[in-house]
């Protein structure tokens, strides 16, 4: 899918490695304002072989793809995808707006609309109005992750 045309497409997908990272995903989502979470796809790294042996797999743990849509024309959804994830927390009754990143040691603490993601890397890509609407979106395409 193709990043929207007024954002430069050299910067996108961007990775968080700083305060200042987080503050341009916020200007690009204006803060996450008129969002809402949409779906989110979880995986763990490990896994069972065919031959029922446990793999470690890539050693960065668990990861979380979250795809947010909005109602605006200029970035209508993006995906938020988090590596080394130590916790998860979706609340309905709760809602971050604008959007917060607070660096916790090696960690990432990260919160928007009714998530709260505790991870080592975030990856946030815009994606085009094809994923609008109601239909799954991992059923088809994980935008950013593996």
């Amino acid at each position: 899918m193709s990043t929207p045309g007024n954002k430069c497409d050299s910067e996108w997908p961007l990775a968080v490695h700083s305060a200042e990272d987080w503050d341009r995903v916020l200007d690009l989502v204006l803060g996450f304002h008129d969002g809402i979470v949409r779906e989110f796809a979880f995986r763990e790294d490990a896994y069972v072989e065919p031959s029922l042996w446990l793999t470690e797999g890539r050693g960065v743990g668990p990861s979380v793809s979250v795809i947010v849509q909005f109602q605006r024309n200029e970035v209508p959804a993006a995906e938020l995808f988090f590596e080394g994830v130590e916790s998860l927390c979706f609340a309905r009754d709760t809602e971050v707006d604008p959007g917060t990143a607070v660096l916790n040691g090696d960690r990432w603490i990260f919160e928007f609309l009714t998530c709260r993601v505790e991870a080592r890397t975030c990856v946030c890509k815009p994606l085009d109005s094809s994923y609008l609407g109601s239909a799954p979106v991992f059923a088809c395409t994980n935008a950013v992750g593996p």
